[in-house]
């Protein structure tokens, strides 16, 4: 993905009074409304790739979570979705997945909402990431300029209203910049993206039981 080249852009000053000025009771009103996808909620427009990661900063203190954050190609930001209840418990229920599907989860990093920083991209937060430690059997040398604390092989994105142009127009940013591969998950559908393997979109139902299909081949855990 490319971004503008902005002639004048906001600044992190003028990007943090807006966003402070917003009604967050419309914004969660927003992304009720009774459909199956929402596109983002248009915070702000002419916003540098500078601009946005100075007004981020470290990620402490911000009014809307960096995860639930994007800055489009064309300088705009957006509120991709919002924290709740069956977002954090999908996120918690994949990590257990994850772990148990590993069969080791003790040789497994838990890296939680990791941050990707790299020159000339916008700051990107996943909900949950993993990696190897030192100790995990088979584990091959990191990346170049990485280090196995640094090592995401995993990242995990959950979008419970979030279209899919949204969750692909993030994955394009990240895979590939510090994160192996993406998986995300929205109602209804799993997709996975990454460096060595071809996006892979499947079935996700939520309930008693969470089932992840592709193909012949499918997963039924209890929730």
């Amino acid at each position: 993905m490319s971004f503008t080249r902005l002639t004048r852009s906001k600044t992190a000053r003028e990007i943090r009074n807006i966003i402070d000025a917003l009604d967050l009771d419309d914004v969660a009103r927003y992304f009720e409304q009774d459909t199956d996808e929402i596109d983002p909620y248009v915070t702000c427009e002419e916003v540098s790739v500078d601009a946005f990661n100075k007004y981020i900063g470290d990620g402490e203190k911000l009014r809307i979570g960096l995860r639930f954050l994007q800055l489009s190609d064309d300088g705009r930001i957006l509120i991709v979705d919002l924290s709740s209840p069956v977002h954090e418990v999908t996120v918690r229920g994949l990590d257990v997945e994850f772990l148990a599907a590993s069969g080791n989860g003790d040789e497994v990093k838990i890296g939680g909402s990791t941050t990707v920083k790299r020159a000339g991209y916008p700051k990107k937060e996943a909900d949950s990431t993993f990696g190897p430690l030192r100790s995990t059997p088979n584990r091959t040398a990191p990346p170049s300029l990485r280090t196995i604390a640094e090592w995401v092989t995993l990242a995990v994105e959950v979008g419970r209203a979030q279209t899919w142009a949204s969750l692909e127009a993030a994955a394009t940013v990240v895979v590939g910049l510090s994160w192996d591969s993406v998986y995300f998950v929205n109602e209804g559908e799993c997709c996975w993206y990454g460096d060595f393997i071809p996006p892979v979109r499947c079935q996700y139902t939520a309930g008693p039981y969470s089932t992840i299909s592709n193909g012949d081949n499918s997963t039924r855990r209890r929730s």
